[in-house]
């Protein structure tokens, strides 16, 4: 449960940033290897079965910082 309100918080955090460096969709599909529809499910659709992958790629390139601490 802890995981899916870390991913929602990383999503918000990826919105309010595109927002302020005014980056696209298209751009970051071009800098990043996702596609625009990959992006699109992430940004606007806050589709519930976005893989974290994609969302942590979006951080990286969006120089966005997260911790993940996994305990088994």
């Amino acid at each position: 449960m802890k995981l899916i309100k870390e991913k929602a918080e990383l999503i918000r955090r990826i919105q309010a940033k595109m927002k302020t460096d005014g980056r696209t969709i298209r751009q970051l599909a071009a800098d990043t290897n996702l596609s625009k529809s990959q992006i699109h499910k992430l940004v606007v659709d806050e589709h519930p079965n976005v893989s974290l992958d994609h969302v942590l790629i979006v951080c990286q390139e969006l120089r966005i910082p997260y911790e993940l601490i996994y305990k088994p």
